[in-house]
């Protein structure tokens, strides 16, 4: 009987993910159906979608709000799917507030879930989330070898995937950079990043090219709905730059320096070994209850905003958090970086060591080979 597998992405960079999980699996199994959630990678791979909720990725407490009633709509219609349609498997893609409700759902019906990117609470959440995550999913496709190893002596549902990101940097995107100096913004893709780092990464890039009159400033346009912005912001500030809805890897090979918001695009920066600052800015009424809240344990476990100094456990590259992050902060360390070429080198250095420890590519290829084991091996599925 043809498989039907239901998968639900949140954000870009899921969608993504999936995207390729869904072509790895396509290789040995032709004829699986694919539908769920997601955006326009997973469509162009062949996913029968019902909703897109990429557009609507948020973070933070009251900042969901003004998306929830598309939200509920999705959450509504993935939950009638998967209780009329016959689905073999439910495969969640990170974004833990929309699909973990989903696995419990599936959980009550009997549907296997195979969790990618799975929820972070063994890095900072509560035993009671990881139990959650252990009850409801059939398996956990770890990412991280330290997830993987905090999983192990409480459950046998884990297996250890590898970072999707080691085969989004693969080398054939690795272009030989230009000749000429640039600097690459990039702002985000949410609309919250857009209001809070937007600006900043723009008026940092104005004191820049005040200090490199002849720096090129390229600035990353993810969704087309943000570049009039985009335009205001830089007609507003008299800043000369272009605005690029390349790939943002190639832009990332091509840039010398970026400003970025910090997400999983600092990872993609450490792979393609491209220096990079992160900013972090939230709401400041969220910022303060979150850190309120869960601070004191984050700074303990995590420490750090951006992926590749936790990763490394030790700050590799500029992050400047909430009220650290300024225009001046900014431009400051960027203007540091760009005259000290050792520094640079430093950072690239680290990359290339963060890179090995990330492991080889092939991730999607054994998520897909879990994915196709639950599907057609028959793994019993616990009640």
């Amino acid at each position: 009987m043809k498989k039907t597998v239901f998968l639900c992405a949140g954000e870009v960079s899921g969608d993504r993910h999936a995207a390729r999980v869904v072509d790895a699996i396509k290789k040995q199994h032709p004829r699986i159906h694919f539908i769920g959630i997601g955006g326009q990678a997973m469509a162009n791979s062949g996913v029968e979608l019902i909703g897109d909720i990429t557009t609507h990725s948020t973070i933070g407490i009251f900042e969901p709000i003004k998306h929830l009633i598309p939200l509920l709509s999705a959450l509504g219609k993935a939950k009638k799917t998967l209780k009329t349609q016959h689905i073999d498997a439910f495969i969640p893609i990170d974004s833990q507030g929309f699909n973990m409700p989903l696995a419990k759902y599936c959980h009550t019906l009997g549907i296997p879930t195979v969790y990618y990117i799975g929820p972070q609470e063994w890095q900072w959440g509560t035993q009671k989330g990881m139990l959650d995550v252990i009850k409801y999913c059939t398996k956990i496709l770890c990412i991280f070898k330290e997830e993987h190893e905090r999983y192990l002596p409480i459950t046998d549902k884990a297996r250890f995937v590898g970072h999707p990101i080691t085969d989004v940097s693969s080398p054939t995107h690795n272009t030989v950079k230009t000749k000429q100096n640039t600097l690459t913004l990039f702002p985000g893709s949410r609309a919250q990043e857009l209001k809070h780092t937007a600006p900043l990464l723009i008026e940092a890039a104005v004191k820049i090219k005040a200090t490199f009159p002849s720096i090129k400033i390229i600035i990353s346009v993810v969704d087309k709905t943000h570049r009039a912005r985009l335009e205001h912001l830089i007609k507003t500030n008299h800043l000369d730059a272009e605005l690029s809805d390349t790939n943002s890897l190639q832009l990332i090979s091509e840039s010398t320096l970026s400003l970025s918001c910090s997400g999983t695009i600092t990872l993609e920066h450490a792979m393609l070994g491209t220096p990079i600052i992160a900013v972090f800015k939230w709401n400041p009424i969220s910022y303060s209850i979150l850190n309120q809240f869960i601070g004191k344990k984050w700074r303990k476990n995590v420490g750090y905003i951006s992926l590749p100094n936790s990763l490394r456990k030790k700050k590799i590259m500029p992050e400047f958090l909430q009220n650290d992050a300024t225009s001046d902060t900014i431009s400051k360390a960027a203007i540091e970086l760009l005259s000290t070429p050792t520094l640079m080198n430093t950072m690239k250095t680290e990359f290339a060591i963060l890179k090995e420890q990330l492991g080889n590519s092939g991730t999607a290829d054994r998520a897909a080979a879990e994915i196709c084991e639950t599907l057609y091996n028959g793994r019993s599925y616990d009640s």
